[in-house]
């Protein structure tokens, strides 16, 4: 009577590099660095591990994992800090690069995973349930060839559990790591059908800003209407504009003046006005940003700081100019303007 034979085998093999996952997060916005979308929630990523000396064979019988994977991880930042994050590791794909094959029905391990797909040279494998899967197919080969030559895990994130998780952290870097060895059978050149193990971890590198600015509304028509004093002999004007800035901000806004010039002209370019740029709010690191026209702020920079996290931001500023002697002024129109960059405060 023929027998099989089913030998569990560790081998040892050459250090793999970490499957490393790189996310960028602004405010509310999630850049993947060097992921690709599989549908949904699901993705893999854009680069691929190497295996490194696989025994040949002619038949091989693709799985996932040695062991099951949490539906969360621990993400730790570079200042201690840690959350928890819905990010599950649920999957792994196989190249095969261009081995020419027969695909044949797996009847030798269970349990086989809910999700196994053979498209081309790429074989995807998935479970919410078990990692600890194989496929529901084998590959054959006509002659003893390297079963496959890459691979890369396959993973679930929603970003907004994600988001949710680390609002109200500060900046910085956080990181995961899971082990994340694979397993694999095949058919060994005796006969038997045995399996191997390849060591490999998962690691999330998630560089996280909390603040995005997302976009700056400035209202007010800028118009400085002239008040007469006939009693000094004296001119006056001031109008208002009203700042609102839309983002994620934890700590607030950072301003620069990018204008060094700050005085009204006349049509006629014979005579000038200064001026004056005032933030009286509370939050406002300076409330004198530009006197008379000279600029008092260093490095042309100020900031409005917030005590709490918003997404709204909305203050006034204030420009005008006072008792300018009727003597230094004529009648007619005058002009100017200036420009402010507005920034994240980190």
């Amino acid at each position: 009577m023929k027998r099989l034979v089913l030998l569990s085998l560790l081998f040892a093999t050459m250090p793999n590099y970490a499957a490393t996952l790189n996310i960028n997060i602004e405010g509310q916005q999630v850049r993947f660095e060097n992921a690709i979308t599989l549908g949904g929630n699901q993705y893999t990523l854009s680069d691929w591990s190497i295996a490194n000396g696989l025994t040949t064979t002619s038949q091989f019988l693709p799985s996932a994992f040695v062991t099951d994977k949490p539906d969360t991880m621990t993400l730790t930042s570079n200042a201690g800090q840690s959350v928890q994050a819905a990010i599950a590791v649920n999957g792994l794909q196989y190249n095969t690069a261009s081995n020419p094959y027969t695909r044949g029905d797996n009847k030798f391990v269970t349990p086989t995973c809910s999700q196994s797909q053979l498209s081309g040279n790429i074989v995807t494998l998935g479970d919410s349930d078990t990692q600890n899967c194989s496929a529901n197919f084998s590959l054959e080969y006509s002659q003893s060839v390297t079963p496959f030559y890459f691979y890369r895990p396959t993973f679930n994130i929603d970003t907004t559990s994600l988001l949710n998780s680390l609002q109200g952290q500060a900046k910085g870097v956080f990181t995961a790591t899971i082990p994340a060895d694979i397993k694999y059978y095949y058919r060994s050149s005796g006969g038997a059908l045995t399996y191997r193990i390849l060591p490999d971890v998962f690691t999330v590198n998630i560089d996280y800003t909390p603040n995005s600015l997302e976009s700056i509304d400035v209202s007010g028509d800028g118009v400085l209407s002239p008040v007469y004093d006939t009693t000094n002999h004296t001119v006056s004007a001031q109008t208002t504009f009203n700042i609102t800035a839309i983002g994620q901000f934890s700590t607030g806004l950072s301003m620069t003046l990018l204008t060094n010039k700050f005085e009204l002209t006349s049509a006629s370019g014979n005579t000038s006005i200064p001026y004056s740029i005032h933030c009286n709010e509370a939050n406002c690191e300076d409330t004198d940003w530009v006197k008379n026209g000279v600029n008092q702020l260093d490095n042309n920079q100020t900031s409005y700081v917030i005590q709490s996290p918003s997404s709204v931001i909305n203050f006034d500023l204030n420009v005008n100019y006072q008792n300018i002697p009727s003597t230094d002024v004529e009648t007619g129109t005058y002009s100017g303007n200036f420009t402010v960059m507005f920034e994240q405060l980190y």
